[in-house]
């Protein structure tokens, strides 16, 4: 069978691609378990994320370069409450990248996605994104870009558990949509980095003008505002999903234990054990 990259449609071997950034994941690891879990799929644990055959050697380079200015540029900078950050081009191609590579991971995992009414939709957008991608130069269809940085959660919500968790720690990637078929957006998350682009709107971009990615040269601001209803209630649905998920059973439980335990001082300075003591104090108020 005949592999074929997805960025250059060029006949060649095929990479295990990462649909999530490598640094995203090593920084998961060094700052809690070494393990990732699939909140969908708790008992199964996930050492590197995920990834299938998407890109060829070239294109894997391509996006590794725009990974790699972004781990340096943003991802670290950020982690270490350097204030503002200025971007360039880099910035609005990498979020780009990545919001592509979850249209194809909806396609791959998603077997009767062609049946949403979206899916056109979707299609154009990985068609108009791939050309960009390709050539930079070009002005794309699609360009309304979100980048959102959080932070830890000083009051969250009384009924919701695990917002911590899911706005600094938590892998998440989805397309958006309503019932009323206003709305798209193609949505992924990691660490404490949102991105998302809406395809299909009606109103708010005001509210989130301090989101918004141009393709050039800007300044992300920090602390950002973000008073977007339709997206607050989708983070806040998301984060009601996850507490319905079943928790890890008996035996994960146990392998748990004894990865924090063989280590406790260092999980008791990490960034896991300050989400999971964030969530405690809330609860003990």
């Amino acid at each position: 069978m005949k592999e074929i990259c997805a960025l250059y449609k060029t006949e060649e071997p095929l990479r295990e691609s990462h649909i999530y950034p490598k640094f995203s994941i090593k920084h998961n690891s060094k700052t809690g378990s070494k393990y990732l879990r699939n909140f969908e799929k708790p008992n199964k644990r996930l050492q590197d994320g995920i990834k299938f055959k998407l890109l060829g050697a070239k294109a894997e380079q391509e996006f590794g370069n725009r990974e790699k200015w972004f781990a340096e540029n943003i991802f670290r900078k950020y982690i270490k409450k350097k204030g503002n950050l200025e971007y360039n081009e880099n910035l609005y191609y990498f979020i780009v990248s990545f919001l592509w590579r979850i249209i194809h991971l909806e396609l791959y995992s998603n077997k009767d996605f062609d049946n949403r009414w979206f899916y056109d939709l979707i299609k154009s957008a990985e068609s108009d994104w791939r050309s960009f991608l390709v050539n930079p130069k070009i002005k794309n269809k699609y360009n309304k870009v979100y980048l959102l940085l959080t932070d830890r959660v000083i009051n969250p919500p009384e009924h919701l558990k695990q917002v911590d968790f899911y706005l600094t720690r938590c892998f998440d990637a989805t397309i958006i949509s309503n019932e009323n078929q206003s709305f798209v957006a193609v949505y992924g998350k990691f660490n404490r980095f949102i991105m998302f682009s809406i395809l299909k709107n009606e109103g708010h971009q005001e509210e989130l003008s301090d989101l918004k990615i141009v393709n050039g040269q800007g300044i992300l601001k920090i602390p950002q505002d973000c008073f977007c209803y339709p997206f607050n209630s989708f983070i806040t649905n998301r984060i009601e999903g996850l507490n319905k998920f079943d928790s890890p059973n008996e035996k994960q439980m146990e392998k748990i234990e004894k990865e924090v335990l063989s280590n406790l001082d260092n999980f008791i300075e990490s960034d896991s054990y300050e989400s999971i003591n964030n969530e405690y104090k809330k609860g003990s108020c």
